[in-house]
């Protein structure tokens, strides 16, 4: 994470704080108060799912100042997808997923304003999606795994 600080009178350190909950944090590092205004830390360790983090600025008589809270949602068993040829000119994409675990996918076609379009359940693996149906123009395809793990893709029809 980086954060800048406008204004460092009797700033002694800033604590970086974690927490699963949003409620109960503990600290996981501390960066020395230099007054360059500019600083950075990385979470070496973060935990699956979502973190929360902030920052306790700790003046030299002791006085703490806490930052806004920022969420991050890490997954260590995260998913790769490929999806090709973008464009298409064949109407028909090649759909390849990297995931830990053969369970079903969905592969969901949207409009361009989020609307529905078709439904495709995929495996893992390099799968054939047509698209004969649907005329030239953009679209986003969102590929969904069982523990609704997301990414969205665009995919442009010529």
């Amino acid at each position: 994470m980086h954060w800048t600080v406008n204004s460092e009178i009797d700033a002694e350190k800033y604590i970086i704080e974690r927490s699963t909950d949003g409620s109960a944090y503990t600290a996981i590092g501390e960066v020395p108060a230099t007054n360059s205004g500019d600083y950075s830390f990385t979470d070496a360790a973060p935990k699956d799912g979502r973190d929360y983090y902030r920052i306790r600025e700790q003046d030299f008589d002791g006085k703490p100042t806490l930052s806004v809270i920022k969420l991050l949602q890490f997954n260590s068993k995260s998913f790769v997808v490929r999806l090709s040829p973008v464009p298409t000119y064949t109407h028909s994409v090649q759909l390849e997923i990297d995931a830990d675990n053969n369970s079903p996918v969905t592969a969901t076609l949207l409009s361009m304003t989020g609307q529905t379009l078709k439904v495709f359940v995929v495996r893992p693996g390099t799968n054939q999606l047509n698209l004969d149906n649907f005329s030239k123009g953009m679209y986003f395809l969102r590929i969904r795994t069982n523990t609704d793990d997301t990414q969205i893709r665009k995919l442009i029809i010529q």
